[in-house]
């Protein structure tokens, strides 16, 4: 018995489309294939997806001895009994003459693979609320007495010990400044400056009424009536020049020189100063203070 022969036998007992494996299962590759006999060549058309059904590639028709088988492979993904529309087959006969054969249907039983009913354990019960700790006040208050304890034992400490000594308050006494260097380097204006307030300073320690706040002149209107004897005219040359040297520019060599009258003038004041406090109050500072303001 030939092949075609025996396929045509087996298409004759199954119906005319044949399945092979005869169970498959889900995803497995499904053979469904029919045999035309006494046909020289077959058109065939390709078959349609679903949701269930997917062709895995295009149909062949293969000439065979007495007839052509029609194959199709495909992949069937749901369980049961399904039923495949097949398209049609265009035969053609040994005469030349041409024909429709309708595709029918093609019935594919698919097993499952996952036993029946859900495989998923059911889900657990939900636990019960966790205890807590057992809270304990008596390790805080430990603390808190350890605490309040150093505390306590720091603050006698400190007051047995007394008042710390800090370093001394910086002085405020106003350091000399280096005039000859600030002349060297140019600064012949604040040279000036320097040099007239160390000279009114000097005039207001011996005599208070004659202050820095006052101007030139009347400052020398209160030397002339607090002090007749002094050299008013060299201090009112010598603060003159150094107001002027103040505003413009001056000789470094002349300006020197002011800075040196007005140190002897300086120095002269405080002498006047030392011996006025070694011999007590004079007459016009005790007029001064008894004089109603």
């Amino acid at each position: 018995m030939t092949t075609v022969a025996a396929l045509l036998l087996v298409a004759q007992a199954a119906g005319p489309w044949t399945v092979t494996p005869d169970t498959p299962t889900v995803g497995d590759t499904v053979i469904v294939w029919r045999v035309f006999v006494q046909a020289t060549s077959a058109r065939v058309r390709p078959l349609a997806g679903t949701a269930v059904l997917e062709p895995l590639n295009d149909p062949v028709a293969v000439a065979a001895r007495g007839g052509v088988i029609v194959r199709y492979a495909v992949a069937l993904f749901a369980p049961g009994r399904h039923a495949l529309p097949m398209p049609d087959v265009d035969v053609l006969q040994p005469g030349g003459v041409s024909e429709t054969v309708p595709g029918d249907t093609a019935w594919v039983p698919v097993s499952a693979v996952l036993p029946p009913g859900d495989t998923l354990p059911p889900p657990r019960p939900s636990l019960g609320p966790l205890p807590r700790g057992e809270r304990r006040v008596f390790p805080v208050a430990v603390l808190v007495g350890a605490a309040l304890s150093a505390s306590a034992a720091w603050w006698r400490v400190r007051r047995r010990r007394g008042p710390r000594v800090g370093p001394p308050p910086p002085s405020h006494a106003p350091a000399d400044a280096p005039l000859d260097r600030w002349l060297a380097a140019g600064e012949a204006r604040a040279v000036a400056a320097v040099a007239a307030d160390r000279l009114r300073r000097a005039i207001g320690r011996v005599e208070p009424r004659a202050h820095c706040a006052l101007s030139g002149d009347e400052v020398l209107a209160v030397l002339r009536e607090a002090q007749p004897d002094w050299p008013l005219d060299d201090i009112a040359a010598t603060l003159g020049a150094l107001e002027r040297a103040r505003y413009a520019p001056a000789i470094p060599a002349d300006l020197m020189g002011l800075v040196e009258q007005a140190a002897a003038l300086a120095q002269q004041c405080q002498t006047v100063d030392a011996r006025s406090s070694s011999a007590g109050p004079r007459e016009s500072d005790i007029e001064h203070r008894a004089s109603p303001s």
